[in-house]
């Protein structure tokens, strides 16, 4: 289960370097994550959970707990567009 929200939690970091690379954020990590502090709580819990309720997260793939964390950070933290 550990590894799983690891995979989940690193889904999350690879939206925010997706969305960095794209230059649809300029702000730096930390900040990304820390300036809406209730965004991002509610992200890691969420993954957690879509984890944990998965259909049977003893099967769950690690492509798809990482997949979780990638589509929940797309959904919950659509934050300022690029200046």
């Amino acid at each position: 289960m550990i590894i799983l929200l690891v995979c989940g939690y690193t889904g999350l970091i690879c939206h925010f370097l997706k969305k960095k690379i794209k230059g649809e954020t300029v702000t730096e990590i930390k900040l990304y994550f820390h300036d809406n502090i209730k965004s991002t709580l509610l992200a890691f819990i969420t993954v957690a959970v879509g984890i944990y309720f998965s259909t049977d997260y003893i099967t769950l793939t690690y492509a798809e707990a990482f997949g979780i964390g990638y589509m929940v950070d797309s959904i919950l933290n659509k934050w300022e567009p690029a200046q």
